[in-house]
């Protein structure tokens, strides 16, 4: 929030949020999606790269999404190290936008915990929450988000995250990805400041800082995207659970916008890219999005743990009650990054 006031801070999100709304209702891609308007499955007519009114450039090809996420001439953040002027939120406190050995070293040190080494490890953890959801509970959940995925993915993320009473702000944690390219309401921006706050101010005692870094990134996309993947992999009845994840993975990319930052001045798909300019990579638009978004730094370390959460769960749930049938979800109308869906009522 820097130096707004609440107040302050509420009429800047509301006014980005108006200025959005025009574009969107002037026919702008980008600024529909930002909006909400495609918050479902969506299908773009065309490949390529294209400019948006409100100033940032809509990658929607995979061979130029392979340039812009691989070259050294691009970077999460601007070439002097602040952030992309089309940034709606800073949240330094979530670390999401280190970059170079400052995003190696937090990575390496988050792996110990969550890598591919220690997946293993955490199937007990999250097969003894999956059995005490299901045991608690009445009967089949009856919403599956609030009543399994949501609760599910919090309970492990505080076990193996050790994240403590924090855990009352993981709606708001699981927003900070879609806050910092759309406005969040005022309300869920306020919490997840205070939640980053209280876990840094938690861990940086006891932890290094690139403990610290490594933890807090991890833990924000873990809680962004593990519950919405197993909704995607529930609903696919009559896959094996690995296979459903898997699939779900490949058609709902669990992040959707990758974000850039020219360096320099630079030719892209003949157009000319200027040092500055924000350039945003649609995942769910480009060919096998879902490659790129399992290698994108901040989240490839998170990944073993989100799909194996999703693989125990599903299976869990679907040996419970095998017949379980879904309605049509709904999703979070300000989740342009995560694509979160917000509600998915049992039949």
């Amino acid at each position: 929030m820097g130096t707004l006031t609440a107040a302050q801070l509420g009429h800047r999100l509301q006014l980005v949020r108006s200025l959005l709304w025009q574009e969107s209702l002037a026919g702008d891609e980008y600024a529909s999606i930002l909006v909400g308007s495609h918050s479902g499955p969506r299908t773009v007519t065309a490949e390529g790269l294209s400019r948006s009114r409100i100033g940032a450039w809509l990658c929607t090809d995979r061979k130029l999404a392979d340039r812009v996420l691989g070259a050294a001439t691009f970077g999460v953040r601007r070439a002097d190290g602040s952030k992309s002027h089309l940034q709606v939120m800073p949240f330094d406190e979530a670390y999401l936008q280190l970059e170079g050995s400052a995003r190696a070293r937090a990575a390496a040190a988050v792996r110990l915990l969550i890598g591919d080494g220690a997946v293993a490890d955490s199937d007990e953890v999250i097969r003894r929450h999956v059995d005490a959801l299901l045991d608690g509970a009445e009967g089949p959940p009856r919403e599956l988000m609030a009543d399994f995925a949501e609760p599910l993915a919090a309970r492990v993320a505080a076990e193996i995250f050790g994240t403590g009473p924090v855990d009352g702000h993981r709606g708001a944690l699981a927003a900070v990805p879609d806050a910092l390219s759309t406005p969040a309401h005022l309300e869920t921006a306020l919490a997840a400041t205070q939640a980053l706050r209280e876990l840094g101010s938690r861990w940086t005692p006891t932890l290094s800082s690139d403990d610290v870094a490594g933890r807090i990134s991890a833990l924000v996309l873990y809680l962004a995207t593990t519950p919405t993947l197993i909704a995607h992999a529930v609903h696919r009845a009559d896959a094996d659970p690995g296979d459903a994840v898997q699939e779900s993975m490949r058609e709902h990319p669990p992040l959707r916008l990758l974000n850039r930052v020219a360096h320099d001045d630079v030719e892209l798909g003949g157009q000319r890219i200027s040092a500055g300019d924000h350039v945003v990579v649609d995942a769910a638009a480009v060919r096998d999005g879902s490659e790129i978004v399992t290698a994108e730094p901040a989240y490839e370390t998170v990944v073993p743990l989100v799909e194996r959460t999703a693989v125990v769960g599903v299976t869990a749930l679907r040996r419970r009650w095998p017949d379980l049938a879904l309605r049509q979800p709904l999703w979070h109308r300000r989740s342009p990054v995560a694509a979160r869906i917000a509600r998915w009522e049992v039949a």
